[in-house]
């Protein structure tokens, strides 16, 4: 035991009156003010638990692994720790770089869609207009035409239009019975 830090009280146990007597007659005993809502188990736990952090750091910070008495395979099993670390960092980095730079070209390809969707439909009228100027006169003939037709009631009788209505008037006679 080097020190032993604890406050002040004595603390009575069956063989003595205060446990910590020994320690306090070596002069290594570091009285310590009781502070309410810390706990000296929960620092202890603490401490055990963050050990190999701290090594890291102060090995980091250019202690030699003599001046922090540890071994040498401690120093490596440290090293490797930080390593692992280390790619673990450079993983989510990448991953989350990853991320960010796919939800960024996904954005892009969107802005990108809507600004083609956008020229295209301004566009539409254009092509219209082209269209029938090229073709409008043919077009008209043949539609006219076929309105005349229709109006005129003189269109093609083997149209597929004058067909169905041929067939149509021939099942409602048929079914009233008369005949042609």
């Amino acid at each position: 035991i080097d020190y032993v830090c604890h406050d002040d009280l004595p603390y009575a146990s069956a063989e003595s009156d205060d446990v910590y007597a020994f320690v306090k007659a070596q002069g290594r005993f570091l009285p310590t003010q009781r502070t309410d809502g810390v706990s000296t188990s929960d620092l202890i736990t603490r401490i055990v638990r963050d050990y190999d952090k701290y090594l890291r750091r102060n090995l980091e910070r250019g202690m030699s692994p003599k001046e922090l008495n540890i071994s040498f395979l401690k120093e490596q099993e440290l090293n490797l720790q930080k390593h692992v670390s280390d790619i673990r960092e450079q993983i989510k980095k990448n991953i989350q770089g990853t991320r960010e730079d796919l939800v960024g070209e996904l954005e892009d390809l969107k802005a990108e869609l809507r600004h083609t969707k956008l020229f295209w439909e301004d566009r539409r009228q254009d092509f219209v207009r082209g269209f029938s100027s090229m073709f409008g006169s043919q077009v008209n003939k043949i539609f006219g035409r076929k309105r005349r037709e229709i109006t005129n009631g003189s269109a093609d009788h083997n149209s597929p239009s004058k067909r169905v209505r041929k067939a149509d008037s021939k099942a409602s006679l048929t079914s009233t019975g008369e005949s042609e």
